[in-house]
């Protein structure tokens, strides 16, 4: 297991005065020493996050939500994003670094231009480098520019591109503000057939312990029950009560469409001899 890195001074905290709020819908117990807290999640709350005493004091619930839920939410999103492509490689995928590759060779790029250019100034001086100051600030920011569509226009959040048993798949991750959901977006297929997608959802807390620990197995069955090229690589791990739960809810679906269909056919054709009569 894998500690949270949520303390912003890794300090003991003196158990000197004891509060109780509620963020989020979970009870919250606020220990406050000294000049730090830390908030521990009551049974199945929200992780501990630590913060400093003067920024809890006075703060109604909505405010402390506002304020420290998105980060919170950051922690954990983090936490659990490393953690996925460790159980995937653990399974025998093949990670992709192409994304991470582009990435990290277009920050390079402007940090380069941007310290020669700095170097050149220094030794030579303005006069002699304007010239080229001028194209290697265009350069710059055109990279900078690449690099910040690359992010949000290509990469979208993407955690973990691979593939296993020449099967694509591609995860993407996200959190909302002030709710620890989880959310995943798989896209999964063939080479040069339609990739799948599928979306998925969970509380941080089906992984995350109350004392704010990552526990990985169930964090691991949730990932093979929901995603089935993750199913098929480790069927172990898969929730087969949860995996009947989910055909018996589609086959009641699919009974329920095929019910509708036949009520609205009889319908139509009630109403069809009711017309030709009436004719």
């Amino acid at each position: 297991m894998a500690k949270v890195a949520l303390r912003e001074h890794g300090a003991d905290l003196l158990d000197t005065q004891l509060e109780l709020c509620r963020v989020e819908g979970y009870e919250k117990e606020v220990r406050i020493g000294g000049s730090h807290a830390a908030i521990r999640a009551v049974g199945a709350g929200a992780v501990m996050i630590a913060a400093t005493a003067h920024q809890l004091e006075g703060l109604g619930s909505e405010k402390l939500q506002q304020r420290h839920g998105s980060e919170i939410n950051v922690h954990l999103k983090n936490t659990t994003d490393d953690a996925l492509p460790n159980y995937l490689t653990s399974l025998k995928f093949q990670q992709s670094h192409f994304l991470a590759d582009v990435r990290l060779a277009l920050g390079y790029s402007a940090v380069i231009i941007a310290g020669a250019t700095f170097y050149a100034d220094y030794k030579l001086g303005w006069d002699a480098t304007k010239h080229w100051t001028l194209w290697a600030v265009i350069a710059y920011f055109i990279l900078n520019g690449a690099l910040t569509y690359w992010i949000w226009g290509v990469e979208k959040g993407k955690i973990f591109t691979g593939e296993i048993n020449d099967t694509l798949i591609s995860i993407a991750s996200s959190v909302t503000k002030h709710k620890p959901i989880y959310n995943l977006q798989v896209r999964y297929g063939k080479p040069g057939t339609e990739p799948q997608v599928l979306k998925i959802s969970a509380s941080f807390t089906r992984w995350f312990d109350s004392d704010g620990y990552f526990v990985a197995s169930p964090f691991q069955q949730w990932l093979a029950t929901e995603i089935p090229a993750i199913g098929e690589a480790d069927p172990q791990k898969v929730d087969k009560n949860n995996v009947m739960k989910e055909e018996k809810a589609a086959d009641a679906q699919l009974t329920r469409n095929d019910e509708n269909l036949t009520k609205t056919s009889l319908d139509g054709g009630t109403r069809s001899r009711k017309s030709k009569k009436t004719a």
